[in-house]
């Protein structure tokens, strides 16, 4: 005995009908991609900084000192790091030391501070007794109790040992805040590199 499925076929096919289509949906877009939380690691002593700084020696690097409760830290360290937004170079990496300068200055709020600024060459790493940015300010001449940001620039031959070294260039967060001296500085420097390595000329503007 033929199934009703079967029965209902011939009937279409005698008339000279199809049967509809099943009905299928749409293939479904594939899930988007989460984006990667950006990781922020702990500093126990300088020579954890130190070493990766190290690491990348040949490479122009900048190290940001920030406090998530410092008046204009977003929109400073933000600027900064234009640079890195607008130079596809792989000579270039950023550290940025997240400190507190208060109670409300805590790991969430520092996480928080690196997921708004991501990036590939970005190295976020948190300072809690701010002992290594109490160095980075020493090195600069900065007073331990001011929490304004700093941003240091360091060629392709600086080198890590104790202490940072003297900086080629370094800028505060303040209320006349202008990086347009450091990021032009961290340009050219980039420039030097990068034509050491393919051989062409240096160019400054």
């Amino acid at each position: 005995m033929r199934s009703t499925s079967t029965a209902f076929l011939t009937l279409l096919a005698a008339l000279g009908l199809t049967a509809p289509a099943a009905s299928q949906a749409p293939p479904s877009a594939p899930p988007a991609a989460k984006a990667k939380p950006t990781e922020i690691q702990t500093l126990a002593s300088f020579q954890g900084i130190a070493g990766l700084m190290n690491l990348a020696r040949g490479c122009v690097r900048i190290v940001a000192v920030v406090s998530p409760s410092a008046p204009g830290a977003d929109a400073q360290l933000d600027t900064v790091l234009s640079v890195v937004r607008t130079s596809p170079s792989k000579r270039l990496r950023v550290y940025v030391i997240v400190t507190p300068a208060a109670d409300a200055d805590t790991p969430l709020q520092a996480a928080l501070l690196a997921s708004r600024h991501p990036g590939e060459r970005v190295v976020y790493l948190w300072d809690p007794s701010a002992g290594v940015t109490n160095l980075w300010k020493d090195s600069v001449g900065i007073k331990s109790a001011d929490s304004r940001p700093i941003f240091c620039l360091y060629d392709t031959a600086a080198t890590f040992t104790l202490a940072p070294p003297t900086p080629d260039t370094w800028v505060q967060g303040n209320a006349r805040f202008d990086p347009r001296p450091f990021t032009d500085r961290t340009s050219e420097l980039v420039r030097r590199v990068e034509s050491k390595v393919t051989g062409t000329a240096t160019q400054t503007p």
